[in-house]
């Protein structure tokens, strides 16, 4: 006999949702922005010992918004052809 817990539909986490991906890759735009503007700065002043925390925020946030958005990408995919079906 088989029981209703094989049947339950699995539970999305909350920061695998559409809303906070869309919301995640803007603030990583913006973070990665603004890490660029530290890094200019930087270079402009000619101080370089100050050019770690930018390149820091500058990869981490492109890293960041990479992973979000090719999941957010397959999770697309995988709806689309389902709905096709």
């Amino acid at each position: 006999m088989r029981t209703l817990l094989q049947f339950r539909e699995q539970k999305r986490r909350w920061y695998d949702r559409a809303t906070v991906c869309i919301i995640t890759c803007l603030a990583m735009i913006w973070l990665f922005w603004f890490s660029w503007v530290g890094i200019r700065l930087a270079f402009e002043k000619g101080s370089f010992s100050y050019l770690f925390t930018p390149a820091f925020l500058a990869f981490g946030s492109f890293f960041v918004f990479t992973k979000t958005f090719f999941r957010s990408w397959k999770r697309w995919q995988t709806y689309k052809k389902l709905k096709s079906i």
